[in-house]
């Protein structure tokens, strides 16, 4: 419970810039594949922007606009539910624990493993369907709490969680607002390795 030193506090900075490269390009290229894929999602977010900003020349992005574009939330929501770019999230027990049957002992490393939870029927209906709309009002209000964890949860989640969101949908925007985006052929969703 100490503030931060100059050096901790450039750490979390350079690791907010830097450290989700990854993470959000290949986010995004999964998300560019299913707007390919799925030409209404495509069309939808076209007309949410078109609904927001006026216009689809040049709209006028603020930080306050962005928080009006629901689908797109829910559209990056869905990929990263469906294609993960981090496939698990690593923790330690704090204390042991009974857990169908097993003892996990305190300071035991336990990894939540994302691709299982997202795809299992428990938690999601259909849940190899790409459906944006599960992450919208009522959808979306029926979703068991911890069983989406994109930027992971607490005081260990992703600082630079917001910051992610920001360059995810000024690059949807941008993407609906200049280029036409259709797939050529049915392709597959890819597959988990």
């Amino acid at each position: 419970d100490r503030p931060l030193t100059d050096d901790e506090a450039k750490a979390i900075i350079r690791e907010v810039f830097t450290g989700g490269l990854n993470t959000t390009s290949n986010s995004l290229a999964f998300i560019v594949f299913y707007l390919a894929k799925h030409r209404d999602v495509y069309l939808k977010i076209r007309e949410e922007v078109l609904n927001v900003y006026g216009t689809l020349e040049n709209p006028d992005l603020t930080y306050e606009s962005y928080g009006k574009l629901k689908y797109i939330e829910a559209v990056i929501h869905e990929s990263i539910r469906i294609l993960p770019t981090v496939s698990s999230l690593p923790r330690a027990a704090t204390e042991d624990v009974e857990f169908d049957g097993f003892t996990i002992k305190a300071d035991t490393s336990v990894y939540i493993d994302y691709i299982a939870v997202n795809h299992n029927p428990k938690y999601f209906k259909n849940p190899e369907i790409f459906n944006p709309d599960r992450f919208l009002n009522e959808e979306k209000e029926s979703i068991i709490k911890f069983t989406h964890l994109p930027f992971g949860h607490g005081v260990r989640a992703c600082p630079g969680r917001a910051w992610a969101m920001v360059q995810m949908k000024t690059f949807l925007i941008k993407l609906v607002c200049t280029f036409d985006i259709e797939s050529a052929n049915n392709y597959n969703t890819p597959k988990h390795i």
